[in-house]
């Protein structure tokens, strides 16, 4: 009877673990230096490949910390050094587009993201990105973002710093909108319009050399999606369908001359076409 009573035991953890990773909504995949994972309850997990992550989770590197992550729906986020991001929401089920949801919060430092099967069927603005100052719509493009707070940023003025590698992103605060197209680089003032800058001042970074290229796939509501958590180590070898430069929404008046960098930062609405 004792061992009975183990081996129901061990059969009930086995099956609670097994829906615990069924329902996972990523997972690390590459990293290097300090990274760790706070859960929602405040455990702390160091970082590994393969270790999972989930909506209330905390991912966090440190000053020597990269790490690349992959969702269920093949979204891809890659970390910089000194960089806290939490997953807010994320809802993927493969036979309910329409409830898909992606909202992702960078607290400190930066990263480069690429889109997954959110945003490319079902409701195409259920893939958000947010700061203390900034919304980001993401609708299927490759972007770099970067937040400045306290100084941290050396010789950059605090605030929120983008720059888009393909795709276009609808740039808005309350004073007015840009339509920022791929190669070029913006910042948002607190107290006036978003401004383009001549050059990447910092925002980009690069990743260690074992990591994976990010590769734009061809993903889209034709594609069959994925029903697991992807955490293998290939990339799409596509070029890409997911990119575009469409004429987009939301855009509207703008200075698109460079200028100085004052030191503040305020909300934000970013809306990638």
């Amino acid at each position: 009877m004792h061992n009975l009573n183990l081996h129901r035991l061990f059969f009930g953890m086995v099956l609670a673990l097994t829906s615990l990773f069924a329902h996972a909504d990523g997972s690390l995949t590459h990293l290097s230096g300090e990274v760790s994972i706070k859960r929602a309850d405040g455990a702390m997990v160091t970082g590994a490949p393969n270790v999972q992550v989930f909506a209330g989770d905390v991912i966090h590197t440190g000053a020597d910390g990269y790490v690349r992550v992959v969702m269920k729906d093949e979204a891809e986020i890659m970390l910089r050094p000194k960089s806290d991001l939490k997953i807010e929401q994320f809802r993927y089920e493969q036979n309910k587009p329409s409830e898909d949801s992606f909202v992702f919060q960078l607290l400190r430092g930066g990263l480069r993201s690429i889109t997954g099967f959110i945003s490319k069927r079902g409701n195409r603005d259920a893939y958000r990105l947010t700061t203390s100052t900034a919304t980001i719509g993401v609708r299927g493009t490759t972007h770099d973002v970067r937040v400045c707070i306290s100084g941290e940023c050396g010789v950059l003025a605090d605030g929120t710093y983008l720059v888009v590698r393909s795709g276009a992103v609808g740039v808005t605060n309350q004073y007015g909108s840009l339509l920022v197209e791929s190669g070029k680089v913006v910042y948002v003032p607190n107290t006036s319009l978003p401004v383009f800058l001549k050059n990447d001042p910092g925002i980009g970074f690069t990743p260690p050399a074992s990591f994976p290229k990010m590769t734009e796939k061809a993903k889209s509501s034709s594609t069959t999606s994925p029903t697991g958590t992807s955490t293998g180590n290939a990339t799409g070898t596509g070029t890409g369908t997911g990119t575009g430069t469409g004429t987009g929404t939301g855009t509207g008046t703008g200075t698109t001359s460079s200028a100085s960098l004052p030191a503040s930062q305020s909300g934000v609405t970013c809306y990638v076409q």
